[in-house]
């Protein structure tokens, strides 16, 4: 009798069965995308089937490289780490899709309970991931990293599997792309309004609730037509500039450490609190409709998150900061409107003369310097060169 490995099978054809499977015979059963690598340190047997099956791997997979690699290797590592193994069970993975070229035997009769059957996986062979190549690689990585107490965890973890057998590559390559591609992707903006888990969510929506000012928790931006203001991924990066300053604008969509800028862990009753005084300042000072203004740049999330940080004195009880926080909001002599004053600042002018507002860090930091300090170049620009001898504004003084 030679060594086989038997899963438990659910057929669903001749060339396709469900399982389940913990992560530990998961890892058994197929080759990481590491494994393809053109330098690639895999052991004798591994390197034999890579061989066999670099062919497909090629018509099939993509490289794991770049944002698929980084991904892997930081945000869901660190998913599966917190929230899939963690004390919350709040996470969650979907089927993971493992393609055989070669057709396994699956028996015919079931020794348990029909519909149930066995499946047989000869020895030296294994599948290509067909999905879920990144989730792996994750779980990889996850192992690396993982505590004593959480390695078993993770190994242990059973998931759902469908397995391919004995497929044409040609189906095999189009089923990858039917996957990855046929489907419509979920925004970002929807992502972070549903995650009740992620803290700074909850407590923007929290001080958003209080303010009465409605958000955007669907559409990736508001249309002129929606009761809402700002979406709530928008919402969520002001109300953790409150704690964090401008640099919350880096996390965008992504989870955002909970600590302050002073490094030390934020407390979520107080910013809710300090938030809560801020910006219901900054919107009775501007007004939710120059908010969705179009031709303004408050709308902006270089502008949002920096109206953020200005309040941070308010979280962090530092009486020179807040002054100054109220100090800005009665400077009169910015001007909101979108245009080449704004360019290199807050946004850019196109080839047509149009301004468009940016969206990344360095926007964000030179919007927060032009807003705050009068030493920056910025700063006059915005307010139309009104600018008293000493650096301050008329309504500063």
């Amino acid at each position: 009798m030679s060594y086989e490995r038997n899963v438990y099978a659910l057929p669903i054809d001749d060339q396709q069965f469900t399982t389940t499977l913990s992560v530990q015979e998961l890892l058994d059963l197929v080759v990481p995308g590491r494994a393809f690598l053109p330098r690639a340190k895999n052991d004798p047997v591994t390197d034999r089937i890579v061989r066999q099956l670099t062919d497909y791997h090629d018509r099939i997979q993509r490289d794991l490289k770049g944002r698929k690699l980084s991904n892997a290797k930081s945000e869901l590592k660190d998913y599966l780490l917190t929230e899939w193994i963690g004390e919350e069970g709040t996470g969650v993975l979907p089927p993971f899709i493992i393609f055989f070229p070669n057709q396994l035997e699956v028996t015919t009769k079931s020794d348990v309970c029909e519909p149930l059957r066995k499946a047989r996986i000869p020895a030296g062979t294994k599948g290509l991931l067909l999905d879920a190549e990144s989730r792996v690689e994750a779980m990889l990585y996850a192992l690396e990293d993982a505590t004593d107490e959480q390695v078993p965890l993770l190994l242990g973890k059973r998931i759902s599997v469908l397995v391919f057998h004995g497929l044409d590559v040609h189906f095999a390559a189009k089923y990858f792309a039917d996957i990855n591609g046929k489907g419509v992707g979920v925004n970002p903006n929807l992502l972070v309004a549903r995650d009740f888990t992620d803290e700074w969510n909850t407590a923007a929506l929290e001080v958003f609730r209080q303010l009465e000012i409605a958000l955007e928790q669907d559409k990736r931006q508001v249309s002129a037509k929606s009761d809402a203001v700002i979406t709530a991924l928008q919402a969520r990066l002001m109300v953790a500039a409150v704690a964090v300053g401008v640099g919350a604008v880096s996390y965008g969509s992504k989870a955002i450490p909970k600590k302050d800028a002073r490094g030390d862990g934020v407390d979520f009753v107080r910013l809710e609190k300090a938030a809560v005084q801020w910006l219901r300042q900054v919107f009775d000072r501007f007004g939710t409709d120059a908010v969705k203004d179009k031709t303004k740049v408050l709308r902006s999330a270089p502008v949002l998150v920096s109206l953020g940080a200005i309040g941070h004195g308010f979280y962090s009880g530092d009486s020179k900061a807040h002054g100054a926080a109220h100090t800005f909001l009665g400077d009169n002599s910015i001007d909101w409107k979108g245009g080449e004053h704004w360019a290199g600042i807050a946004g850019k002018m196109n080839a047509a003369g149009r301004f468009s507002v940016g969206s990344g860090k360095e926007s964000a930091w030179a919007t927060y310097r032009a807003l705050t300090d009068p030493k920056d170049p910025g700063y006059r620009r915005i307010r139309g060169g009104k600018q008293e001898e000493g650096g301050t504004t008329n309504a500063q003084q």
